[in-house]
């Protein structure tokens, strides 16, 4: 049924039809629901925009009822009035979702995001996730419990406050319908004033110091970033009118600004004097709602709503979230079952009204651990003949580059060494520059004496404007070095983007920059920083164009060959990323592509394309690069085989990709070989979920062979490839990562095409696991491939790329820059 909800009043677009939050479209549909029981009799489910579901068939084709719009009148206001039209459209077949789970019987109309299958789903889902929302805060698929405790992260988060949520999901699975569930973390605004949010959140002993804020401070560009979208209550002095608006802006000394009221320009200062008979504090901070409207950020005035934080957390609150969460797989257990009666999945109207029943007991299923590839590193010492040091892992996913020389060391033709925290380099900033040079030579990098003296440190004020021509200048001076060393402030973001434009855009030199924070200087030794150095050289080695380590594996070796014939292939890792809620920037694609006989080394190629497109618009001429960098640049053979790992889609878009990419992709193969007189290459494409909150926990935590006995965490290689994979779609868990501490995250595979393997998931799973333990910044196994990580790294570096950080997509997109084409010589994202 679609259900539509019509103002009784006037509205300020115009229009009766109200564009609502989910939150206020449910609280509207269960207030009719309940006065009007005699019609619904058993709830439906309502998604709070359009659609209500229900398993009863109501005796009405058409209803009209008017109802409400909030659950009381406040202030001095009427009571306001909505008409919701709920209409009969169609009935949802659930048969063809059990044909799906029990055959596997789908077509590619059935799956796609309007499809009956996943229609059936989300009605399902909604069914499952409306008793919990009638009284809990959500956002998607969780809710969060506000247990009115205290917890020691409130204080480093304030004005932020961390809940536990649960989520939870409705997923088919072969022969049964199963409900994912998993414990999760809501970062949540307080129902406090506004001017106590800004002030907490800024850090200010009082509120006076906000008032004075100005219009070109970091400050209230930090607060607009922080608080626009929010939802807040205004409250127009002397208890008269009281409306939900949301932050457009914070706006500095807002009491001078003007308007048009009656014709006449007033000041806001003026109009709140003459109208509520309030004198405003002057200068002071207020707040723009909607387009027009301006109002001081007073303490009885503006009032924000108790709701989730959308926007995106800082790094330093994210550790204060992972301090949050449960320490272990068997807490994370503990959790989510004592969770269940918050679900209220035995008691839920909507449950019981479907004649849904669910299981409380998790499910059991059975995996297997994949074979640990050897880590190939350099020989141990330079010799005619040598031989490369093979390791083993000290544990599953784990070892170290210590006392090892690096597979491929770069050699660093010239080094530029920058101080931008001292006026005088430091004995101690001396020694560590030093020790870092030392410790490159000793994993096999040559490093050149000229330039890399203590006495060749420039120093830099990071406050210049000019800092490119300043750069541009040292690097003549240093004769055109292959590699700048900045020793930053901690907190230098702006300096920090500046030097990375720099060298990845402007001239194409590696950069590695170094944080200089008192955990380096305070007692500094070179064995305590040694770990550090260490870490420094595995991203410094891959931007050059060396090799730090490759995994000893029959997999990758086995993709050279083709019906006997010795060839080449490529691996490629793609993805999409998006820009945070509410802004117009555009998404950012990128595709890495491999180019050497190990599938180490990745050459990128990003494009910009609309915001929010979630197919790779520019698919062809992004291969099309690749596979000429690949054998016209480097002159191997055209690759025979490649693999694709694609990052980010969702299972309602998963037939959307398929088409456009893939069928995209084929088009380019077939154009380019053709015209090189070479056969079409074997293609296999596979998307990698991360965001699907299934974990795994070992049945016997305390035995070996079943868990990591330091993380309690199943081993790294753990594979799943039944019990709960889909139906239609061929697909395995893996849980790739040596868990530190935690709950260590599997990611999802779905084979979309595979013309490389024959339909054997075996080699497939060995050659993934294979890929995550090739990422040249760790010495341990990640959780996706390496290729789909550095797809992600090139995401991320996209804003280096543009001249402005408020650039919206257009068409020419004369903003943006690419790569400098001798960047491309090495990984220089890493």
């Amino acid at each position: 049924m679609i259900a539509v909800i019509t103002a009784n009043f006037p509205t300020k677009s115009g229009k009766p039809e109200l564009d609502l939050r989910i939150a206020k479209g449910i609280e509207i549909m269960s207030r009719l629901q309940k006065n009007r029981h005699d019609i619904f009799g058993r709830p439906g489910a309502f998604d709070g925009k359009k659609n209500l579901f229900s398993f009863t068939k109501y005796s009405f084709p058409t209803l009209q009822e008017v109802v409400s719009l909030d659950d009381q009148a406040t202030g001095n206001r009427r009571q306001k009035m909505v008409t919701v039209t709920i209409s009969y459209v169609n009935e949802v077949d659930v048969d063809r979702l059990n044909q799906v789970i029990q055959a596997g019987k789908a077509r590619i109309s059935d799956l796609g995001a309007q499809g009956v299958y996943s229609i059936s789903l989300n009605m399902l889902n909604l069914f499952v996730q409306s008793q919990p929302k009638q009284s809990h805060l959500f956002k998607g698929k969780s809710f969060f419990i506000d247990r009115n405790r205290a917890h020691q992260s409130d204080r480093g988060l304030s004005p932020l406050k961390l809940l536990d949520g649960l989520f939870q999901s409705v997923r088919p699975a072969m022969d049964r319908i199963v409900l994912n569930v998993d414990v999760t973390v809501g970062a949540v605004l307080p129902d406090w004033s506004l001017e106590d949010i800004c002030t907490a959140f800024l850090r200010l002993r009082d509120s006076a110091a906000l008032h004075r804020l100005e219009a070109a401070s970091q400050e209230l560009r930090k607060l607009n970033q922080f608080l626009k979208g929010t939802k807040i209550v205004i409250r127009t002095p002397g208890g008269g009118r009281q409306r939900e608006r949301v932050i457009k802006e914070i706006v500095a000394d807002v009491g001078k600004k003007k308007f048009d009221k009656n014709g006449q320009q007033i000041t806001v200062y003026e109009h709140f004097l003459r109208t509520y008979n309030l004198q405003m504090r002057s200068p002071s901070l207020g707040v723009r709602v909607g387009n027009h409207e301006l109002f001081p950020v007073h303490r009885d005035i503006c009032q924000v709503i108790n709701q989730v934080y959308k926007g995106r957390l800082q790094p330093d609150q994210i550790r204060e979230v992972l301090g949050f969460v449960p320490r272990n797989p068997q807490d994370r257990l503990q959790k989510i079952q004592a969770g269940w009666s918050a679900m209220g999945h035995q008691t839920s109207e909507f449950l019981l009204a479907a004649g849904i029943t669910i299981s409380n007991q998790p499910i059991r299923v059975t995996g297997r651990l994949l074979d640990s590839p050897q880590i190939v590193y350099g020989p141990r010492a330079p010799s005619n003949r040598p031989t490369c040091d093979v390791v083993q892992p000290r544990y599953r996913g784990v070892w170290d580059v210590m006392n090892k020389r690096l597979k491929t060391p770069a050699q660093v033709r010239g080094m530029l060494i920058v101080n931008f925290v001292e006026t005088n380099p430091s004995h101690i900033m001396h020694r560590f520059v030093t020790d870092l040079i030392e410790v490159m030579r000793e994993r096999g990098m040559k490093v050149p004496s000229e330039g890399t003296r203590i006495s060749d440190i420039e120093t830099l004020n990071g406050q210049n404007p000019d800092i490119e021509d300043k750069l541009k200048e040292l690097g003549a001076r240093h004769h055109s070095p292959s590699l700048i060393l900045a020793i930053l402030p901690q907190n230098a973001l702006d300096l920090y983007n500046a030097i990375k434009r720099f060298g990845d855009v402007t001239v194409g030199v590696a950069t590695q920059c170094v944080r200089w924070t008192e955990k380096i200087y305070r007692g500094y030794n070179a064995g305590k920083c040694n770990q550090y150095h260490n870490n420094l050289i595995l991203k410094i080695n891959g931007k050059l164009g060396g090799i730090n380590h490759i995994p000893a594996s029959k997999i990758v070796k086995s993709l050279s060959e083709r019906e006997g014939k010795k060839g080449t292939f490529m691996i490629i890792g793609a993805d999409v990323s998006h820009p945070g809620p509410g802004s117009k920037q555009p998404s950012i694609a990128s595709v890495v592509g491999s180019y050497d006989e190990h599938g180490s080394c990745y050459v990128p190629v990003m494009h910009v394309q609309p915001s929010r497109m979630e197919v790779i618009e520019n698919i062809s001429a992004m291969l099309a690069k690749l596979l000429s960098f690949f054998y016209v640049e480097i002159k191997n053979p055209p690759p025979r085989r490649i693999v694709i790992f694609r990052d980010g889609v969702s299972e309602g878009e998963f037939e959307t990709v398929r088409q456009y990419e893939l069928g995209r992709i084929k088009e380019t193969l077939e154009r380019m070989y053709q015209k090189i007189n070479q056969p079409m290459p074997l293609v296999t494409y596979i998307i990698v979920g991360k965001r699907h909150h299934y974990r795994f926990f070992p049945e016997d935590p305390t035995r070996p062979n079943q868990a990591d006995p330091k993380s309690g965490n199943c081993h790294s290689g753990f594979v799943v490839d039944r019990d709960i994979v889909h139906p239609v779609y061929r697909d395995f868990y893996l849980l790739s990562q040596a868990g530190l501490k935690g709950t260590s995250i599997p990611s999802h595979y779905t084979i979309l095409e595979d013309e490389n393997f024959g339909g054997d998931a075996n080699k497939l799973q060995e050659l993934t696991y294979a890929l995550c333990h090739s990422y040249q910044r760790a010495t341990r196994t990640v959780k996706i491939p390496a290729p789909v990580y550095y797809a992600d790294l090139v995401c991320r570096r996209a804003k280096f790329h543009f001249d402005s950080a408020e650039v919206v997509y257009s068409d020419n997109m004369q903003h943006f820059k690419q790569a400098n084409p001798a960047a491309l010589k090495g990984m220089y994202f890493l």
